[in-house]
């Protein structure tokens, strides 16, 4: 009967949203890069855009995972400056402070990005 085929499909759809989220949380944990690789890649992206760039990052151990506010202020700089032909230089530097970490971004003498995480 449809009626107890459209029950028993909505039990299994239901029974199956759960297992997913979880399967999904899971996922993301493992994608998360690292601050090293995401700066690295920020570096290789300028560069293969014409960019002369310089990463300055502590010698010692930076964060395993990225905090997603520096990456999402690396990322948009990235994007801002691939979308700017006029630039050339880039430096991408990186510094404990008493706090935590930050991010500082400047292209040919200007700040292009400035972000600060709490650690």
């Amino acid at each position: 009967d449809d009626t107890a085929a459209a029950a028993e499909l909505r039990a299994l759809v239901d029974g199956s949203r759960r297992p997913l989220a979880t399967a999904r949380t899971l996922i993301r944990r493992y994608q998360r890069v690292s601050l090293r690789a995401e700066l690295d890649s920020a570096a290789a992206l300028l560069a293969a855009g014409g960019i002369n760039t310089t990463l300055r990052v502590p010698p010692d151990d930076l964060p395993a995972a990225a905090d997603p506010e520096l990456t999402g202020a690396l990322r948009r700089a990235v994007d801002q400056l691939l979308h700017d032909d006029s630039a050339r230089e880039c430096a991408i530097t990186v510094v404990h402070t008493p706090d935590g970490l930050r991010l500082v971004l400047d292209a040919d003498g200007g700040r292009i990005a400035d972000a600060a995480v709490t650690t």
